[in-house]
């Protein structure tokens, strides 16, 4: 089995009940099966594996197979399994909305930006002395490759669709964290959208925490390469399934 990276941790991670990695991988069949797994591409077949996976137990609190075209985000679904539980994402599940019901749910999150987002920045929650660029009342990617400091540390608002009750959709307004982590060798930033709050964890903790993620990447190159489901050449449906 994989060590748990989560045990290298600096940030106080005990806090959360479960440490939750949400993604999903590309798995190749036969050409046969294109009518029902549709890949992106002609003339193949495409599944595609989604995973919740528990990285504080090491177990999968999820396990759903669609084929290649259904987007990963679509296979979340948000509720009170959520409450004191952090869930990490990649830009596939980035979704303001989401984030919201995350938060209203007693849940955290962390993310990275998508790089389409540009929130506004309401608040810099980090004082800079000298000569530093105000940030408040910009949009943050606007910004950003002006900055030259080793954090971002901002709050953002951010505009999103509720889901439509009786016919009605209406707009909302939710405040998050934004976090810049400066790549000296790139001069640029992994930036992150997320709840957890300032006084509990630094802007150095939400890359080190995000890097938890790589669990779930390592758990996908074990079935691909020890297990070989990489790629399938059965053109049974039912060994497939087996299989997976």
């Amino acid at each position: 089995m994989r060590s748990l990276s989560l045990t290298l941790l600096t940030a106080d991670i005990d806090r959360f009940r479960d440490v939750m990695i949400a993604d999903g991988t590309v798995l190749r069949l036969h050409e046969f099966h294109a009518d029902e797994y549709e890949a992106r591409k002609e003339e193949q077949a495409g599944a595609k594996l989604h995973l919740l996976h528990n990285a504080t137990e090491q177990t999968i609190e999820r396990l759903d197979v669609t084929d290649e075209k259904t987007h990963d985000s679509t296979l979340f679904n948000t509720g009170s399994w959520l409450e004191e539980r952090l869930v990490l994402f990649d830009r596939a599940y980035f979704k303001y909305r989401r984030f919201a019901l995350i938060d209203e749910n007693d849940g955290y999150f962390v993310s990275r930006l998508k790089e389409s987002a540009n929130p506004v920045v309401t608040e810099e929650l980090r004082e800079w002395r000298g000569r530093a660029i105000p940030l408040e009342g910009e949009k943050i990617h606007d910004v950003v490759d002006d900055l030259h400091r080793e954090y971002i540390d901002v709050e953002v608002e951010a505009e999103f669709d509720r889901r439509p009750y009786r016919g009605t959709q209406s707009r909302d307004m939710k405040r998050f964290r934004v976090v810049g982590v400066l790549l000296v060798d790139a001069d640029d930033y992994h930036q992150y959208i997320t709840n957890l709050p300032r006084e509990e964890f630094l802007p150095s903790d939400l890359g080190t925490i995000y890097r938890c993620r790589w669990e779930v990447e390592l758990l996908f190159r074990e079935l691909k390469t020890q297990y070989e489901l990489d790629e399938f050449d059965t053109t049974k449906k039912h060994i497939v399934e087996i299989l997976l």
